[in-house]
Parts: C-alpha cells; sequence; structure tokens
C-alpha cells in the first residue's frame, strides 16, 4: 500500500491516544508527611511500570537520588513496583530533611486504569469508538481501520516519505528505533554496540564538541569570558573604596560594595551600601566605641561623604550597613546569595588591596565554608579563602559564579594573602536584618564571655579517660577529633562559675528548636561562636569536658545579649571576650 503522510499535529490528545493504545496510563499524585528521615509513609496508589522512571519532586524541584523504595518494610530493587509500595527518604544523601509543609509529588506510568493527565481526554473514557476515531485522524494508518485498536502496518514504510509531526507542545512519551539510522539531512545518528554514535557537533557555527577536549577548552573560555562580562558590566560598579580618616589625622583605605537587601531589587531608593565595621568605628582608651572623623564612599566616579547617623554595625561579626538614600542602579547593585556555598567553591573578590587598586579583582577556592579560626579571635561562622586579599580588602564581599553575596571579607593572616575571609552567608542573614532596624551599633547578639582555641591530640591525653558524668562510665579512652579548648573564662560570663579554663566545649543543642551543633575545626563542626548568633533560642544545653573532673558535663544556660557587658568586648578579631584587637 502507499504510504500515508501523518499529520500529528491534526490530533487532539495525541499523548493519551497513545496510551489507550498501549494500555499505559500516566499518574500524577501529590502528598505530604510528617516523617523528616527514613520512611514517609508515602505509598502509591498504583502500579508502577518503570522504578527508574519514576520522578519525585519536592516543591516543585526535581529529586534526582537520595531515595529508594519499600514495600512491607522491605527494600524494592525490581524494575517495577507494586501499589501500596512506600516512599523512603534519605536525608544524608539529599542535604536536607523532609517537613510537613513539603509537597512532594510522584509522577509515573502504570498499566491503564489510572489517569491519564496527557491529552485531552481521560483515559478511562477511552473506548473501541474513541480509538477508531483517534486511529482514523492518524489518516488511516493501519490497513484495516475498521478494526478497533488493531495496527497492522509499520508506523514508519519501508520507503521513504515526509512526515510532519506537528506542535512541539505535543509529546509522545518513548521513541524507540531499532536497529536502523536515523537521518537529520544526510548526516546519520545511529547504535553501535549499545552507544549512541552523534556526528561532530558545531552549535552555532561557534561552539565546537567534537571531543571532549574541545569541550573543555570551550567552556572554560565561555565561563571566563561571563565572568569578565559580569565584572565589566556589572560587579567593578557596585564596588566602591572606603577612604576613613582616624582621630589622629591619619587616613586608611577599605573596600564595600553598593547592595539590595531584596531579591526584587525593591529597596533601590534606599542606597544600601555595605563594608565592614572596622571600615567606621575604632574602640577609644576609654572603651567607648567612636566612629572614625571623615568616611567618604564613591559613586559614578563621584565621592560622598558618609552620614555617621544613618550607619549601623555589628562589631563582632565586622559587618557594617549604611542607609544612604542615594538611588542604585539596578544593573550596578549586588545581592545576597539564596543558596549557602561550599568548601571548593570559586568564588571571586573585587575591591581596593593595600590601597593599590580600588577595583582589583581575584578569584580562588572557598577553603572552608564553615572556619573556625584556630586562635578563637574570629568567632563568627566564617569562610576562609583561597583568594588573594590582603589590609584595604576589608569590606569586600565574597561573590559566587552568579556575582551574589556569600560573604564579607574582613581579616587576613599577615603576609598570607591567600589566607582570609570573612564572616558567611548564614552570619550575614541574622545580621543584616537587624541592621536594617537600628542606626548605631547593634547589641543584641548573644554574649559568651569566653576565648578558645584548637586542642590536638597531644593535649587531649590530659583529660583521658573521660567519663560520662562525674564517676561515669568510661566515655572516651582516646583523643577525640572534636572540641575547643577554653582559655579564658571572662567574670560577668553566663558560663562563670561553671566553665573553667582549661575544659573543652563539645557542643550545644538549643532548647527552643532542638538545633545541634558540635565544636571543633574538622568537617561538619563548628566554631563556639555559632550560639551568640542563634537568636532563636534562650536557652542552650552545654556539653563539655571538665579538666578538673575529666568528666563530661551538661548544663542548661541563658545567655544575656551583649548589652549586659561593656562595650569594649564588643569589637572585632577579639574573641568572645578579650578587649582589645592586637
Amino acid at each position: 500500500m502507499a504510504a500515508a503522510q501523518i499529520k500529528v499535529k491534526q490530533i487532539k490528545g495525541l499523548q493519551a491516544t497513545i496510551n489507550a493504545l498501549t494500555g499505559i496510563d500516566n499518574i500524577v499524585e501529590t502528598f505530604s508527611t510528617n516523617a523528616t528521615d527514613g520512611a514517609t509513609g508515602i505509598l502509591i496508589s498504583y502500579s508502577a511500570r518503570e522504578r527508574d522512571a519514576i520522578q519525585v519532586y519536592v516543591n516543585g524541584h526535581r529529586v534526582q537520588e537520595g531515595y529508594s523504595w519499600q514495600k512491607d518494610g522491605v527494600a524494592v530493587t525490581a524494575n517495577s513496583l507494586e501499589a501500596t509500595t512506600e516512599l523512603v527518604w534519605n536525608a544524608s544523601i539529599t542535604g536536607y530533611t523532609l517537613d510537613a509543609t513539603d509537597e512532594v509529588q510522584l509522577q509515573y506510568e502504570t498499566e491503564a486504569g489510572g489517569t491519564v493527565t496527557g491529552g485531552s481526554q481521560s483515559g478511562s473514557n477511552y473506548d473501541d469508538t474513541a480509538i477508531v476515531s483517534s486511529i482514523t485522524s492518524l489518516e488511516a494508518l493501519h490497513t484495516n481501520p475498521t478494526v478497533a485498536g488493531t495496527i497492522t502496518d509499520h508506523l514508519i514504510p519501508d520507503t521513504n516519505a515526509a512526515y510532519d509531526l506537528g506542535s512541539a507542545e505535543k509529546k509522545i512519551r518513548h521513541l524507540y528505533l531499532s536497529n536502523n539510522s536515523l537521518y537529520l539531512g544526510d548526516t546519520a545518528i545511529s547504535m553501535q554496540d549499545n552507544k549512541l554514535q552523534l556526528p561532530a557537533i558545531n552549535i552555532a557555527g561557534e561552539f565546537d564538541i567534537t571531543t571532549s577536549s574541545l569541550l573543555a577548552q570551550e567552556l572554560n573560555a565561555e565561563e571566563q569570558s561571563r565572568m569578565v562580562n559580569l565584572y565589566n558590566n556589572k560587579i567593578k560598579h557596585a564596588c566602591s573604596p572606603v577612604w576613613l580618616q582616624k582621630s589622629d589625622g591619619s587616613q586608611y583605605v577599605g573596600s564595600g560594595q553598593w547592595v539590595t537587601l531584596t531579591q526584587d531589587y525593591s529597596d533601590l531608593a534606599d542606597g544600601w551600601f555595605l563594608t565592614c565595621a572596622h571600615n567606621v568605628f575604632e574602640v577609644n582608651e576609654a572603651g567607648e566605641h567612636e566612629y572614625f572623623n571623615q568616611i567618604w564612599i564613591a559613586k559614578a566616579n563621584e565621592f560622598y561623604q558618609v552620614n555617621l547617623a544613618e550607619v549601623r554595625y555589628d562589631a563582632v561579626a565586622d559587618v557594617c550597613l549604611i542607609k544612604t538614600g542615594l538611588l542604585n542602579e539596578e544593573a550596578h547593585t549586588l545581592k545576597l546569595a539564596t543558596q549557602e556555598p561550599v568548601s571548593g567553591e570559586r568564588v571571586w573578590l573585587c575591591g581596593f588591596p593595600a590601597g593599590l587598586d580600588n577595583d582589583s579583582f581575584t578569584s580562588g577556592l572557598i577553603r572552608d565554608a564553615h572556619f573556625n579560626m584556630t586562635s578563637g579571635g574570629q568567632i563568627t561562622d566564617s569562610l576562609l579563602l583561597s583568594a588573594s586579599g590582603i589590609g584595604g580588602n576589608s569590606g569586600s564581599a565574597i561573590l559566587n559564579s552568579a556575582a551574589d553575596i556569600v560573604g564579607i571579607f574582613t581579616f587576613g593572616f599577615g603576609t598570607l594573602e591567600t589566607f582570609g575571609g570573612g564572616s558567611n552567608l548564614a552570619t550575614l542573614n541574622q545580621v543584616i536584618p537587624q541592621l536594617q532596624l537600628q542606626t548605631g551599633p547593634w547589641r543584641g547578639k548573644r554574649y559568651l564571655g569566653l576565648d578558645w582555641q584548637r586542642i590536638g591530640p597531644i593535649d587531649w591525653l590530659a583529660y583521658l579517660p573521660v567519663t560520662d558524668g562525674v564517676a561515669g562510665p568510661t566515655l572516651y579512652t582516646r583523643p577525640q577529633q572534636q572540641g575547643c579548648l577554653v582559655t579564658t573564662v571572662a567574670a560577668d560570663s553566663p558560663f562563670a562559675g561553671t566553665i573553667q579554663a582549661g575544659d573543652i566545649l563539645l557542643g550545644y543543642q538549643g532548647l527552643d528548636t532542638g538545633l545541634t551543633a558540635d565544636f571543633g575545626y574538622t568537617a561538619g563542626q563548628r566554631t563556639p561562636g555559632v550560639m551568640c548568633y542563634n537568636l532563636a533560642e534562650t536557652q542552650f544545653q552545654l556539653d563539655w569536658i571538665s579538666l578538673a573532673q575529666t568528666a563530661r558535663q551538661q548544663q542548661i544556660f541563658t545567655l544575656p545579649q551583649y548589652t549586659a557587658t561593656t562595650a569594649d568586648k564588643d569589637n572585632y578579631l577579639s574573641g568572645g571576650q578579650l578587649h582589645r584587637v592586637n
């Protein structure tokens, strides 16, 4: 017979028609669960034809890994799943737990009988008449259109023919080609040894991905070009030097940038400017915070003197926010990132290193996304970078590959210019909303009154064996890769009289939220300073090891705000209670 030309774009409900012919329905089910990890109680209502084809979405985002299936408590590895098979969540792989507010959606195929979501008709409504009508609409696809649902000839004929598959909005779930090649013009796409064979691919005459090495070169060049364009068109225009004069007449330079505190740039009229706190104040001999005589920042090639009445800062996190009232341009304004940075991620700095070049641009890696300074001087949860940064870079935003802010550069280690960093995004997200609410110093963070430093295995030996409570069972017989060694306890510390110099801080649990943190310097551990910025907690259960009793102790503490102590203790790079920066 002569080959018919298929006009698929004339057929409504193509997916539903094909599903009806093949006996397949597409199922979409939406659930919520009170489970956080492990068995979720989410059961599929129908049998699933292909386990690997099931798509799991959480709040609209597809989950690629971190879940599995079980039936009656037994893990399922078969290709198909029975009805009432349960979804099992693995938070350690996905990186987050579920809660009752999450919407979990499952999309899968089942044998006919479920609800067809593609096409214009329900699968349960397909009968012989509907199938005959659909096949007739395919312009006599088979040789005997009066036989309902029976295709007696090949969909693709042996001889060459032109086919119009219609609108791209109409979907074909699976397309199988057996043995033969698929031609695009005169170029063949084929299968050999179960591997797809593609010809040399050139995109728009510019992007050649013929080989893996060419692809790597193209991607590297494209990424480099993208960041150069971001720098030239946005970053350098958002960055500004900070010129300051101290009370003795000496002048210094730092860095800063024009920012928005929203994701939709709705506050551009406020003219927000972000820098570090030590670019605007110092602690004088009387132990009081004192603004510098003059502070100047630049915008559109002009300098503006900062109105000190609109300066607000957090001294411990070393973050300063200034409301200038100068209208910012969206294209030249930076915003906070929405995703936490991770160790190994590439970041960028634009600033005024050593006062040499006020829009100097450099990049490096995040050495540690949760840096705990071994001397305890920088107590906030911070970033440590390999990007070059020295004096003058103080106040530079640390940017991710989207030019969004993931931290602020506030400290370096002497001549080691690739060892520096500052408060990370988690800290900024706690501090900046508070700075919006008031001018001057923000002292609402929690006061610890402790100094600490790193402890190694040799120092740990003095504590062994450690018992679980005084005269309790043995807890540790070997040095632990955890803990921060207390070196000083201030007289007004909430821990005074309980925690002693020489004790080891292990971690805490918040009694309001139940959040926990282990203290130390290895992966997953945090600085004890995270307690300063956990504003959701009013009480903290602290775990520590007493040197005097070589026993692990636990006690609940209520931490006061910095308003309860003297101003000179509220200072950058000063640890929990030291008074002055050396």
